[in-house]
This record gives C-alpha cells, sequence and structure tokens, in this order.
C-alpha cells in the first residue's frame, strides 16, 4: 500500500516515489533516535540538501498503545506571525536571504527559506533530542554572525512554542499521513509499544526544486543516508550476499570513474538542445490547434499520444550530449541507441561507431579500445557486457530508461527471495535479453497463451519434456519446471501492453492461491510494479482516433480461477497503479488539448516508426484490425519524389513482411496514388523511437503531393 498509494494521490506530477523505509525502534534507535524521547520539529530529507521532498507520507501498520503521538506546524503560519509582530518582521526577510548551515548530509549553506516556482519551502531542524538532530547554525562564512544567530533562536524558539501546544495525531493501523513537507514542521511524542511500526516514503512532485543529482534508481526514503546510500533496513547478509553479482556490480559500476554521471543541469541542457534539433514547429502547431490541422483539401488528425517517449528523448539527448562532452573520442554504441534508422544514421554522420553483430548473434567488441566511450542504449545491456566494458577499462554513458532499471531491480528482488523471474517479453529482444541477465533462474513468456499454459502446467496438468523443448529458448540454464515454479515474481518487458502484463501477474498470483492456499501466498509469490504506460497510450490513442476502445486480454483460466476465489484480494490489484510518462511527454513537447471537432473517421493512416520497432508494427495492426488503410514508413523518403517534384506514391512495410527484411529494404510495397482526389482526412502517429522532426518533415511531403504547404 505505501508503494501505491503516492501514485493514486498524485498521479502524473509524480516525479519520484522510492521504495517505502522502515520506521521502527529497531532502526531508529541505531541513529540515536530512541522511544522514549520527543521527536522534535523537523522537515524530511536532509540527506538530500536543497533538493529535500516536497512531500512524505507515513502509512500506519502497527500503532503503539500508549503515547508516539504525531504533531504538525504550520510553517507558513510561523511566518505570518514573525511578519504581525513588528520586533520579528526583519526575520521573515532574513530567513530568505541569510545563509546558514542547515546541518544537512549533502553539505548546504543557504538560506532557511528557499522558492520552488510559486512555493516556500522551508526547512526546521531544532536540537536534540534525539541525539542524532543537530539544529540548523550559523555559517563559519556569516557575514552577520551574531544576526544569524538572533533570527534562528527566534525562527527556532517560535516553532518550539507551537509545538508544545500543537494537537496529537494519533494514527491507527492503515491510516496514512501526507505531509506538504515545505510547508508542514512534523514531530512526534515518546511512546512504550516497541512494536509501533510505520513506512515512510518521500516523493518529489513537478511542483517540488528538481530531483537530487544522484544515479537514476538511487533515490530512498531512509534518513541518515549519504545521498545514494541505502542503509540495510530490509536486507540480511544472506539476501545481500545472493544479488551480490548484480547488484554489487552496478552500484560499483555507477560509482567508479569509468561511469560518467551526467548533472541535471546538463541534464535538462541536453534535453533543450535536443528539442532544437528533433522539434517540429508543424507538430506543435498541430496540437496547439486541438490536435487536428486542415490545409487545402487535407485534414491531419493528430493521435493523442505519440512519438519520442520519455525515456528514448532521454536516451537521445545523452547520446548528443556525450559527442558534444567528448568531441576528441571515439565513441561507440552497444546496439541501435533507439529503434529508428533515422536517429542511428545522424548519430553515426557525427563519428559514433555501432558495435557490429556477429552471424550467430554475439557482439564484436574487438574494436573498442581502452579510453573509447560506450554509450549504452535505451534498453539496457547485459550484465557481461559492462563487466566488459568496466574491464577494458572505458568511459560508460549509461542511457537506460530509468524504468527498464526498475524492472532490472524487481527481477533482483525475485532474486533475493529464491522465486523465479517470469518476465512477460520476447526472449530475443535487446531489453529483455539485458533483463534476463540480472535474474538468476527466469522464464520470458511473449503472450496470454503462454501464460496461460505454463499457469496450468503448475496445476498439475502439462508434460515436462513438452515443457522444456516449448520455452527452450526462453528459460535460464539448468530449468526445472518441477521445482522453479513453485514460488515466482513477475515482471515485464517495458514495450509490452500493459492489459496483458497486468493480466499474466494476476493469472499466477491466483494459481498459486489455488496451489499453496490464500494463507502461503506471500511466501511463493512476489508483485511488483514496473509497467510502463507509454506503449499503451499509443495504441490507446489510435484505438480512439477510430472511434473505438483497446479491449483488454481475457483468460478462461484466470475467470475460473477467480470464480473459485470470491473475496480474495490480489496484491497485483493493490500494486497496479503504473509509472505514467504522459505528463511528462506533453510537458515537453508542448501542451494543447484535444479539439471537439476531431473528424468521426479517418479515410487512411500513416504510421511512422522504424520496421524493426515492435511498438510501432502493433499501431499497424491496429489499423488494420478495424479496416482502415494505413502505411508504416520509417522516414520521410518513402513518400516519392522523382524529378525534384512530389509524386503520389509511397513506400512501405507490410505487416507480412518481417523487420529483418524491410531492415534491408526488402519485401516493401510501393502504393501508386495513395492520395484520393478531393478531401482526405489523414490520421498521423508514430511509434516511441520517433522524433517529431521526422514526423513533420513526412507530413511536408504529404502536403507536396498536392501542391501545398503548411
Amino acid at each position: 500500500a505505501a508503494r501505491a498509494l503516492p501514485w493514486r494521490l498524485f498521479g502524473a506530477s509524480l516525479l519520484a516515489a522510492p521504495e517505502p523505509a522502515e520506521v521502527s525502534e529497531r532502526i531508529l534507535s541505531q541513529r540515536g533516535i530512541v522511544k522514549d524521547d520527543t521527536f522534535k520539529a523537523h522537515t524530511d530529507g536532509h540527506a538530500y540538501g536543497d533538493k529535500f521532498p516536497d512531500y512524505f507520507l507515513l502509512l500506519c501498520a502497527q500503532a503503539c498503545e500508549e503515547g508516539g503521538g504525531n504533531f504538525l506546524i504550520d510553517g507558513y503560519e510561523i511566518l505570518r506571525q514573525l511578519q504581525e509582530n513588528p520586533e520579528t518582521r526583519w526575520v521573515v526577510s532574513a530567513l530568505e536571504h541569510r545563509p546558514v548551515n542547515q546541518t544537512s548530509r549533502l553539505p548546504s549553506v543557504t538560506p532557511v527559506l528557499l522558492r520552488a516556482g510559486e512555493r516556500r519551502a522551508l526547512r526546521c531542524r531544532l536540537p536534540g533530542p534525539p541525539s542524532a538532530f543537530m539544529a540548523q547554525r550559523v555559517s563559519e562564512e556569516s557575514e552577520d554572525p551574531k544576526q544569524d544567530a538572533q533570527m534562528l533562536e527566534i525562527y527556532h524558539q517560535s516553532i518550539q512554542k507551537a509545538a508544545d501546544a500543537a494537537q496529537r495525531i494519533y494514527l491507527r493501523p492503515g491510516d496514512a499521513l501526507v505531509v506538504d513537507n515545505y510547508r508542514m514542521f512534523h514531530g512526534r511524542d515518546p511512546y512504550r509499544d516497541q512494536r509501533r511500526l510505520l513506512w515512510r516514503c518521500w516523493l518529489w512532485t513537478s511542483a517540488s526544486r528538481g530531483l537530487p543529482d544522484v544515479e537514476e534508481g538511487e533515490l530512498h526514503s531512509t534518513p541518515g543516508n549519504a545521498p545514494g546510500e541505502v542503509v540495510g533496513d530490509e536486507e540480511t547478509d544472506e539476501a545481500t550476499a545472493k544479488r551480490a553479482k548484480t547488484k554489487q556490480f552496478r552500484r560499483e559500476l555507477t560509482k567508479s570513474d569509468s561511469y560518467f554521471k551526467f548533472g541535471r543541469t546538463q541534464m535538462n541542457g541536453a534535453m533543450e538542445n535536443l528539442k532544437k534539433v528533433s522539434g517540429s514547429e508543424l507538430l506543435t502547431k498541430i496540437r496547439q490547434n486541438g490536435f487536428k490541422l486542415t490545409v487545402g483539401d487535407i485534414t491531419f488528425v493528430l493521435a493523442e499520444s505519440y512519438g519520442f517517449c520519455w525515456g528514448v528523448e532521454r536516451a537521445v539527448a545523452m547520446a548528443y550530449e556525450a559527442r558534444d562532452f567528448f568531441p576528441d573520442k571515439n565513441i561507440w554504441v552497444t546496439n541501435e541507441i533507439i529503434h529508428n534508422p533515422s536517429v542511428n544514421k545522424q548519430l553515426s554522420d557525427k563519428g559514433m561507431k555501432f558495435v557490429q553483430t556477429n552471424s550467430d548473434g554475439s557482439k564484436d567488441y574487438s574494436g573498442v579500445q581502452e579510453g573509447d566511450v560506450v554509450i549504452l542504449p535505451a534498453f539496457g545491456a547485459s550484465v557481461d557486457e559492462m563487466a566488459l566494458f568496466k574491464e577494458k577499462n572505458v568511459q560508460i554513458v549509461d542511457t537506460t530508461c530509468p524504468w527498464v532499471s526498475k524492472v532490472w531491480t524487481s527481477v533482483e528482488k525475485s532474486k533475493d527471495k529464491g522465486h523465479t523471474a517470469i518476465i512477460h517479453g520476447k526472449y530475443d529482444h535487446e531489453e529483455t535479453v539485458a533483463t534476463k541477465s540480472f535474474a538468476q533462474k527466469y522464464l520470458v513468456l511473449k503472450n496470454m497463451g503462454e501464460a496461460e499454459y505454463v499457469a496450468d502446467y503448475i496445476l498439475g496438468n502439462g508434460n515436462k519434456e513438452e515443457f522444456l523443448s516449448k520455452f527452450s529458448k526462453a528459460m535460464s540454464e539448468g530449468f526445472d519446471p518441477d521445482v522453479d515454479l513453485e514460488c515466482l515474481g513477475v515482471a515485464n518487458q517495458t514495450t509490452m501492453l500493459k492489459g496483458e502484463t497486468e493480466l499474466i501477474g494476476k493469472l499466477f498470483e491466483r494459481t498459486l492461491i489455488k496451489k499453496y492456499g490464500p494463507q502461503n501466498i506471500n511466501e511463493h509469490f512476489l508483485s511488483f510494479n514496473t509497467i510502463c504506460d507509454a506503449t499503451q497510450e499509443r495504441q490507446d490513442a489510435m484505438y480512439k482516433m477510430f472511434g473505438a476502445e483497446y479491449e483488454a486480454p481475457e483468460s478462461k483460466l484466470y475467470a475460473d480461477l477467480e470464480g473459485e476465489q470470491v473475496g480474495i484480494d490480489l496484491m497485483t490489484t493493490k500494486n497496479a497503479e503504473k509509472l505514467s510518462s504522459r505528463q511528462m511527454e506533453a510537458d515537453s513537447k508542448g501542451g494543447g488539448e484535444v479539439s471537439d471537432e476531431i473528424p468521426a473517421k479517418v479515410d487512411m493512416v500513416l504510421v511512422l516508426g522504424g520496421f524493426n520497432s515492435s511498438n510501432t508494427a502493433h499501431l499497424l495492426e491496429i489499423a488494420e484490425d478495424k479496416k482502415i488503410t494505413a502505411y508504416h514508413i520509417d522516414c520521410a523518403e518513402r513518400i516519392g519524389v522523382a524529378d525534384g517534384e512530389a509524386t503520389n506514391r509511397i513506400q512501405h512495410k507490410p505487416m507480412s513482411t518481417s523487420p529483418a527484411q524491410a531492415m534491408m529494404d526488402e519485401g516493401l510495397e510501393v502504393t501508386e496514388n495513395f492520395l484520393p482526389e478531393g478531401p482526405v482526412t489523414i490520421g498521423i502517429t508514430s511509434g516511441a523511437s520517433t522524433p517529431d522532426n521526422i514526423f513533420g518533415d513526412t507530413l511536408k511531403r504529404v502536403l507536396a503531393v498536392k501542391g501545398l504547404e503548411a
């Protein structure tokens, strides 16, 4: 519940919600914080200095019978009272302009009151007890130490007075306290019951001062640590040992000199620079016109969700920035940075080299030399690849999507528990190849049919020899279905449909409930929230363009199990909140509300994206399923030009042509006169690896066929 609640409360505005951290005497006593002390008023997240979380939540799991009341103090009200008193009015201004030592784990000598857009971000640290608390104090570089000391004394005394008078809040099991950490100070009274247990989660929203400058995936909710370091609150030595091969390696790699780290400012600059070369004024115009635009007798209808997803855009921006940052270095890309030939060609034109694949599918790294720069693509790289690069002493630029990294973390947690990782994906897809490398035991399932086959086997219906033959390429070495399907954790390839991943997770949870009983399910099943909605958003937008809706997959076996288990709640359902990329993409591409005057139907659809992009191919499938004429092209040049004149012809990939063929320009079809005479309404969309400039160039070509300009 503590994992799911932040996403339910804040939705798309939530930038980060690290794993919840245990709040108990067992944990806090390690920092000198004991139950017999009053936990004085404070703000949370000092490990992150000036970029402390703007919200946090406490979820009560076990209440104490006596004491332990929480209290909240309105910091803005403290400022108001100081402002109204002529003798203390000066303090309010001083708090915003006089730097002091914040005594945070990440050193900070800045004013008590900071700004986050229109919001005021207040901080508070009173002197202990607890012994771990060090109050905000005068900076050694203060220009007026006496005045700064007086300022802090008045500020702290006002807070302590308010704390003494504040009403107490007594949380019961299941209660959640959500706190504006920029405004409210909090603390708690002494208590006696050692069983008291809460879960804390620090939250960063789009209204915060931004995310801390730490490695992706290293945010935490555990006080007392340096940024990016999590103490062993929940990990035993045995669990750590089981994960050492991959988790420790990842940690050591990201902290090594070989791992190039992008600062937040540098990353923001890279994203802005990318927009200059990959943006499209025409696409922006269509968005701002309600996602439709009529030029002459051509009406374009733009899908509400299309093109670069946030993770892909981030990866491409990092690759461009790497070229600028290492202008004289040999730069290698381990695979296509994304599945888009135009983007990869642009990187090649910048002098970047792509690691070649041998005939047996392995990669030829012989050209990569010490001191070179190696870029890991958006869908990641295997542990073996990363180890090789570390051994070669190259500079690694890791563009792996953070949501792919989140899947890796989930797979590692399955390994912690001795569980087999069930991975919903394609066993030979680059992302799944990387994900498998973080697992000890795994089984890759492509679709619902394969999941039902495995679930049926778990329930005693199947042939072991047939099973091993069916999944020979999709399981870990030495996999024994009679042993390795007893305990499972479900993860996914991020480009798979969320509806199918969710149902697969629920199917295996109910299957294990049937076999082992609901009282034992926690020993046999782990539920993770690793679903990225970017692929689904694009498909939902495609259906909406046709006046239809996505129909979630069905499973007869699941329906039967659900009927048998009425009243049993699933962990999978409780953790079903998704990671949402839509708001990030809207912020990146520019706003725009969908017009109420969108045409009820389209005459044809242009689908843009790499021929080897699976999420783009799915968009074409939807159009064909709805009997809409559709053309899958990978660049503007597929729309014919002869003797410098635009011609009414299009070269495109049909569904029957394999991606490998199409990548070699084989099996493509040419349709003459694809634009009819007279008015035509064209639906337009693109896969998650297609930049806006390619999209815009394509639309200009379409208009040119009829002698039009945007």
